[in-house]
């Protein structure tokens, strides 16, 4: 048997010394406090409806705090449940331009 050797063309040559893509995706990094800021976020109520997001969710902090609640998820899904209830919707989480998840 013969073996026929020819040379790599420069697109054979860079995939070969390419290593494979992965496709695990990366994770987001974001700390607790952004994520707590995010969901806290009012600027998508305007006038007196705006007014009474913040001073709910004042409310709902206060209260956490009063309790010394300081564990993340408790608090996240708190603010969670304030939006969804603030907007009358229990499937509604996050505006986002426009359309509420």
């Amino acid at each position: 048997m013969s073996h026929t050797s020819r040379q790599l063309t420069n697109a054979e040559s860079f995939i070969a010394s390419t290593p494979p893509l992965s496709l695990t995706p990366t994770p987001l990094c974001l700390s607790d406090d952004q994520i707590l800021l995010e969901l806290g976020k009012a600027d998508d109520y305007t006038g007196e409806q705006k007014n009474r997001f913040i001073q709910g969710l004042r409310e709902l902090l206060q209260n956490f705090r009063a309790n010394k609640i300081r564990d993340f998820e408790t608090i996240a899904n708190g603010i969670i449940e304030f939006r969804s209830r603030f907007l009358g919707d229990e499937s509604k989480i996050l505006q986002l331009e426009g359309v509420a998840i």
